[in-house]
C-alpha cells in the first residue's frame, strides 16, 4: 500500500518498503546508484512503481542467510522463520517456505540458523572488543524507514531509505549504522574499495541527508561489516572527508535528475551519439612501466608517451 504523504520515521516490513509506500514514486539510494551508474531508463525498470511490468523475484538461500543474519546481529529473531527440514526439495518443505514469505518472514533451516547464530554471536563479540563497542546494544531503533521530502529545479521529489540501526530520536546526536555481511573479506583495504565502486558512499551521503531533513543531528554514517565464514572477521569502515564529499555531489546530481525525469516522465537511456572512451591514468601507467622494461630488454627505442608531465621532465629513466 502506498499511503505515506508525510515526512517521518516509520516501522513497516521489508516488503512493503521495498515497494515503496510512498504516495508519489521515491528515490532510494540503490536506485540512485542505478540512475547515475547506469541511466533513467534503467532506473525507471528497476523501480517497483514505475515500471508496470515489474515482478518482485524470489530471495535466494543467499539473500535470506544475510537477511536472518540481520536480524540475528540486531536481535530481530521475529522476523525469521526457522524451518526443520534438511533441505527445501520436499513439498512440505517448500510449503513451509511459501507460508513463512506470505506471513513476511525469511524462511530459513534449521541448520543454516545454527551457523547464523553463531556468525552473529562471534559479531557482538568482535563489536564489543572494537573501540566503537557493541552499537547495536546502545539506544537506538533497528530497521527504521526514514521518508522526507527534496526540493529540485524541476520540482519536488520524496526520498525513502531504510536504516539499519537509527540512533534514538530522543538523543538525535550519535552515527548512523549500516550492518554489511560479505561471503569474502571485511578487511577494511579490500572491502573499503565497495564504498565508491558498488554505491555505498552515496548511500551514507543519502541516508545522512534524510536524516539531517528529519531533524535529526547524525555525527556521521558508518558500516559494520561481518564476515560470514570462520573465523567472522569485522571491520567498521566509514568515509573518509573526500570521499564523503564526492558522494554528497553524487547525491545532489541524482537528485537533480530525478527529480527532471519523474517531472517530464522522460527516461533516457545511453547516449545517442558515440561516446569516445579515454585511456584510464592507471592502464597508462602500468604500461609505461611494461614498455620501459620491454625497452630495456630489446634495446628499442621508445615507442610509448609519458602520460604524466612530471615523469618527463624528471631524471628518471622515462625521460
Amino acid at each position: 500500500m502506498s499511503d505515506i504523504t508525510e515526512p517521518g520515521i516509520y516501522e513497516m516490513p521489508a516488503p512493503r518498503y521495498h515497494a515503496d509506500p510512498v504516495l508519489v514514486p521515491s528515490l532510494s539510494a540503490s536506485i540512485a546508484n542505478v540512475l547515475l551508474s547506469q541511466s533513467p531508463a534503467h532506473a525507471r525498470w528497476a523501480h517497483p512503481r514505475l515500471n508496470p511490468d515489474y515482478e518482485d523475484s524470489e530471495p535466494s538461500a543467499e539473500m535470506d542467510a544475510g537477511t536472518a543474519l540481520h536480524a540475528a546481529i540486531l536481535e530481530q529473531r521475529s522476523v525469521v522463520a526457522i524451518c526443520e527440514f534438511e533441505d527445501w526439495r520436499t513439498g512440505g518443505a517448500r510449503e513451509a517456505r511459501r507460508l513463512a514469505r506470505e506471513e513476511g518472514k525469511v524462511p530459513i533451516l534449521a541448520k543454516r540458523w545454527a551457523v547464523i547464530q553463531r556468525v552473529a554471536e562471534a559479531a557482538r563479540v568482535n563489536l564489543a572488543a572494537h573501540e566503537i563497542g557493541d552499537v547495536f546494544g546502545r539506544p537506538g531503533f533497528p530497521e527504521r524507514v526514514m521518508v522526507w521530502r527534496e526540493d529540485t529545479a524541476a520540482g519536488p521529489v520524496w526520498c525513502r531509505s531504510r536504516v539499519d540501526w537509527l540512533l534514538s530520536t530522543v538523543a538525535p546526536a550519535g552515527f548512523i549504522y549500516d550492518l554489511k555481511t560479505t561471503g569474502s573479506s571485511a578487511e577494511p583495504g579490500a572491502w573499503g574499495k565497495r564504498l565508491a565502486n558498488d554505491g555505498y558512499a552515496m548511500q551514507a551521503a543519502f541516508y545522512l541527508r534524510g536524516a539531517r531533513a528529519l531533524g535529526l543531528k547524525p555525527d556521521g554514517f558508518r558500516f559494520v561489516v561481518v564476515e560470514q565464514d570462520p573465523p567472522f572477521g569485522l571491520s567498521v569502515c566509514e568515509c573518509a572527508p573526500d570521499l564523503m564529499h564526492f558522494a554528497e555531489m553524487q547525491v545532489k546530481a541524482a537528485l537533480e535528475l530525478w527529480g527532471q525525469c519523474l517531472h517530464a516522465d522522460r527516461w533516457p537511456s545511453y547516449p545517442s551519439r558515440v561516446a569516445h572512451v579515454e585511456a584510464p591514468a592507471w592502464a597508462m601507467m602500468q604500461w609505461e612501466e611494461r614498455a620501459l622494461r620491454i625497452e630495456r630488454e630489446t634495446k628499442a627505442k621508445p615507442f610509448y608517451m609519458p602520460s604524466d608531465a612530471r615523469v618527463v621532465n624528471s631524471g628518471a629513466p622515462f625521460a
